[in-house]
C-alpha cells in the first residue's frame, strides 16, 4: 500500500512539473550587450504564468570547445520573475575566459556558422515559491543551447566583442 501511494505521488509530481514546464520559460534573448571579455548584460524575454515567483539563485555555463574549456558565463546577480508576469528581465553575467587565443579563434568559427565541436555544461539553481529546483547537464551542443534560448545562428553572429 505505502508502495502505490510513492507511485501515485510521484507520477502526479511529474504532471505537475510537466504543466509548470508549459508556463514558465525563456521566450528569447532580446539584447545582448558586452562591456569586455570581463561581463555582459542580457535581456531575456521571460514568461511565468504560475502563481509563484521565480527566483534565479545561481547560474554558471562552461563553454567548451574539442573539450578544451574556453569561458565560464556565471550569473552575478540573483534574477526575480514575479508571478503571472510575461516581460523583459535583465540580467548581468561574469565571464571568465580560460584561453583568449583560443577563444578568438572559436569566435572566428561562430561567426562563419560552425559550431561543431562548441559545447556548454550548465548548472543552475534557484526557487518557484517554496519548491527549490536545481538542473544541470554536459556537453550540449551549442546548437541546441541557442535553441533553447530562442537564439538563431544568425542572431548569435550580432554581437561584437
Amino acid at each position: 500500500m505505502l508502495i502505490l501511494a510513492t507511485v501515485c505521488s510521484l507520477s502526479s509530481c511529474r504532471k505537475m512539473a510537466r504543466k509548470a514546464r508549459e508556463k514558465i520559460g525563456i521566450e528569447a534573448v532580446e539584447q545582448v550587450e558586452p562591456h569586455s571579455l570581463s561581463s555582459v548584460d542580457v535581456r531575456f524575454r521571460v514568461k511565468n504564468l504560475t502563481g509563484k515567483k521565480l527566483l534565479l539563485k545561481e547560474a554558471e555555463f562552461e563553454i567548451s570547445h574539442s573539450g578544451r574549456l574556453l569561458m565560464t558565463v556565471t550569473l552575478a546577480e540573483e534574477v526575480k520573475v514575479p508571478r503571472r508576469t510575461i516581460g523583459s528581465i535583465d540580467t548581468k553575467w561574469r565571464l571568465q575566459v580560460s584561453d583568449p587565443l583560443a577563444f578568438y579563434a572559436v569566435l572566428r568559427k561562430v561567426r562563419r556558422q560552425d559550431f561543431g565541436k562548441i559545447t556548454v555544461n550548465y548548472h543552475i539553481r534557484g526557487r518557484a515559491g517554496i519548491f527549490r529546483v536545481e538542473k544541470s547537464d554536459q556537453m550540449i551542443p551549442l546548437s541546441k543551447i541557442l535553441n533553447i534560448f530562442g537564439r538563431s545562428i544568425t542572431e548569435m553572429k550580432k554581437p561584437e566583442l
